[in-house]
Parts: structure tokens; sequence; C-alpha cells
């Protein structure tokens, strides 16, 4: 993404995966990447995301997460991507 996130479990657990970008989005047409890392958020974990380093969140059943942002949200470009 275009700014750094802390996520923050609380409650519940969260699979969180990390992914390698194989090719950048361009225009309307969506980037490809393929999972790196898989791995679950329990309570009292915490972890970084520097800027670029795409990841996506996965949660079944109620969960607390705690997300900061580098940016407001309102003022981030969302990217697209698909496994490639």
């Amino acid at each position: 993404g275009q700014t750094w996130a802390i996520y923050g479990q609380a409650a519940g657990v969260t699979e969180m995966t990390e992914y390698r970008v194989l090719e950048a989005p361009e225009d309307e047409k969506p980037g490809k990447v393929e999972a790196s890392k898989t791995y679950e958020m329990t309570p009292g974990v915490a972890v970084t995301y520097d800027v670029g380093q795409v990841h996506s969140p996965k949660r079944e059943g109620e969960t607390r997460l705690v997300r900061v942002l580098g940016l407001a949200s309102s003022k981030i470009k969302r990217t697209r991507y698909e496994i490639g």
C-alpha cells in the first residue's frame, strides 16, 4: 500500500497473508501477487507492514483488530491485485 500500517489483535484470531508482488498494477489492470507467508494473529500480537508490503486479513467469527495507518484512509488509493 501507499502507507505503513500496524495491526494489533485484541480478541479472536485473524489469519494474515503477506504477498510478493509479481507484476505491479497498471492503469485499470490489476497487479499480480503470490502468497509468501501466512500466519495467525492472536490476542496480544502486533505486526507492522512497511510501505508497499501487500497483505490481506481473513477473519472467521468475532474478532477485535486495531489498525493504525500512516495516512488517513480517505487519502489512500487502493490498488487491485489478483493471485498470479
